[in-house]
């Protein structure tokens, strides 16, 4: 069922490929993931979900160590977000609106609760008032051109988050979440953390 992160409901990536199991049972299909990299920290992963002549492609990227999980499986963790994300395109509005999965916004904030935001050690922003909420994050184009990261929703900050190379957005991006969180009094506990990545202590495959 649904995970409710933040007062929504994020599918995992295992009942959208059950979906997709479900919805295409009489279709010629296939799935295949590829390591683009893997090496200087990082491992990024495309996944390729293909419904009959139809193609959907996700990426995902983490940095190798950068959480718990990630010490041990940022392969397996890149791989699950990455399909994740092409099953999302794939099932459209099959699913919710969101094409992150409760698996990759937990990932992200799982980062958080454990301090690693991959950001400059010294912060740029002064974060003493919220005025920096409300200033225009600096997308030239798209769905959130001319947004602040007030405005934008989860799915873009967990992006920035995971994937943006701009330290400065980065850092913002994990404030807010950080905000939204608090704001909601909603957290998301070790537990539930192992729960979605089917790990404890006793086993260190989140695969």
């Amino acid at each position: 069922m649904p995970v409710k992160i933040h007062g929504k409901d994020y599918v995992t990536v295992a009942e959208r490929l059950q979906m997709f199991h479900e919805k295409f049972k009489d279709n010629k299909k296939s799935i295949i993931t590829e390591i683009i990299q893997f090496k200087d920290g990082i491992v990024v992963v495309k996944a390729v979900v293909k419904v009959d002549e139809e193609v959907y492609v996700g990426h995902a990227y983490e940095d190798i160590g950068s959480s718990k999980i990630n010490e041990s499986s940022s392969l397996e963790n890149a791989e699950t977000s990455a399909l994740g994300r092409s099953l999302k395109f794939c099932l459209g509005m099959d699913t919710t609106e969101a094409i992150a999965s409760a698996d990759e916004l937990v990932n992200a904030l799982s980062k958080q609760a454990n301090g690693v935001t991959n950001i400059a050690p010294k912060a740029q922003t002064d974060f003493s008032n919220d005025k920096w909420r409300d200033n225009p994050i600096g997308f030239k184009s798209g769905k959130n051109e001319g947004k602040s990261y007030r405005e934008v929703d989860d799915d873009t900050l967990i992006w920035i988050i995971n994937q943006c190379k701009v330290e400065s957005w980065k850092e913002k991006a994990i404030k807010e979440m950080q905000l939204r969180q608090d704001g909601q009094q909603a957290s998301v506990s070790k537990e539930e953390v192992d729960d979605l990545f089917n790990t404890n202590e006793g086993d260190q495959d989140a695969k």
